[in-house]
């Protein structure tokens, strides 16, 4: 047996386009199955970050620490909801995410909370977090 979501169908809707109208699905919205996509990496020194947010302004993310637990927010304008309204115009395939999405991890206990700095470019926003001091490994020389 073969399940067909949502998704499934606006995946195939191409190859039917001739022969099947699908203008419903072409409409609706499928952001809300979506969110912010992450990587951390861990390296000698501390750790770095990285999220995936296109498109997204300086003033729309939003980076908050409450004890070790991160959490970054973004909201994805809709830069069509005024437009519809002004000249009728009809969106058929909407796929570029819109509204507000967010992630939050909790960070180890070795990184240094006062550290974590934070850039934005080219779709990216990189979090560097450094580990306490007594976390570095270090070598001991020997005298």
């Amino acid at each position: 047996m073969v399940l067909f979501t949502t998704s499934n169908l606006l995946e195939l809707s191409p190859l039917f386009d001739d022969v099947v109208e699908l203008p419903k699905l072409k409409k609706r919205n499928l952001s809300a199955h979506r969110h912010l996509r992450m990587d951390m990496v861990e390296n000698e020194d501390g750790y770095v970050a990285v999220y995936e947010i296109p498109g997204v302004k300086k003033e729309d993310v939003n980076i908050n620490l409450e004890g070790r637990d991160l959490k970054v927010s973004a909201k994805y304008a809709d830069e069509h909801s005024n437009e519809d309204e002004k000249d009728n115009s009809t969106i058929h395939w909407r796929e570029r995410t819109v509204g507000e999405f967010s992630r939050s991890v909790r960070l180890p206990n070795n990184v240094d909370l006062s550290s974590i700095e934070a850039k934005q470019e080219d779709g990216l926003l990189t979090l560097s977090m450094k580990k306490k001091p007594e976390a570095v490994p270090r070598k001991i020389e020997i005298n």
